[in-house]
């Protein structure tokens, strides 16, 4: 039967025919593999959990963006043809904010900034030179450098260097520290252009170890940063005061 001013039932049967093949077509392009497109102004989004992957040929993927298996957050990988890292973001599992890195072909991190601080670099730690500012005489020889307490017994800058340009948020030093001979204590204060990042104190031993990280958020990208270690002791006897390495480094 046909309705007053419808189709008639030739029409509405093409009509359903056009439509099934129209499903049909839509669900065989689901299942098609695009071999060659061309994207114009409009772009290319992919949303809710889905990802881009590009396959090497030998099982592994040299490229992904997409959900990673942390918080579900994005990420972002470059790999090798054997699935080694070359650069990529990762989650920082503490806090869970987002980090970027460069690999070596051993997936050593080479270059990555600070996803735990949020402030400049985590990797390389960078070495900074300090120089003697004090002459030891030569009456006897010690594995450390070490001088009377009583030559520093108001604050004085013994180690002097500088950074050239900062590009980490924090530093750290190890050394030789406390007590050399007699009985004395000492405080050891580390200065960046005057102003104390970190300092400990010592008494009635020798101390070999590392201090830091100390915070030097303040100094990111600031040139020719003065680097000063002082040192204020009382008592008797030598204190030590030898530094073994200092470093820009990441928290």
């Amino acid at each position: 039967m046909t309705l007053p001013g419808g189709p008639a039932p030739q029409a509405t049967q093409r009509l359903e025919q056009d439509v099934l093949a129209l499903r049909a077509e839509l669900e065989e392009l689901k299942r098609r593999t695009l071999y060659s497109a061309a994207i114009g102004a409009g772009g290319l989004r992919v949303y809710d959990g889905g990802a881009i992957s590009v396959e090497s040929g030998m099982g592994h993927d040299t490229f992904y963006a997409g959900k990673s298996d942390v918080n579900g957050k994005q990420v972002t990988f470059l790999k090798r043809h054997n699935g080694s890292n070359v650069f990529g973001t990762g989650i920082y599992v503490p806090n869970g904010e987002q980090y970027w890195a460069m690999y070596d072909r051993g997936n050593n991190i080479l270059v990555s900034d600070d996803a735990a601080s949020g402030v400049g670099l985590a990797n390389p730690w960078l070495s900074i030179p300090l120089y003697p500012c004090f002459s030891v005489a030569a009456s006897a020889i010690y594995g450390y450098m070490n001088l009377p307490a009583s030559s520093v017994a108001s604050e004085t800058v013994l180690w002097s260097g500088r950074i050239p340009q900062m590009h980490h948020g924090f530093v750290g030093i190890d050394g030789v520290w406390g007590q050399a001979s007699g009985a004395n204590s000492a405080t050891y204060k580390l200065k960046l252009n005057g102003t104390i990042v970190g300092s400990w104190s010592t008494g009635g031993a020798l101390e070999v170890a590392n201090k830091g990280p100390f915070n030097a958020n303040a100094f990111i990208n600031q040139q020719w940063i003065a680097v000063d270690l002082t040192v204020q002791a009382s008592g008797t006897g030598n204190v030590a005061a030898q530094i073994a390495g200092c470093t820009c480094r990441g928290s």
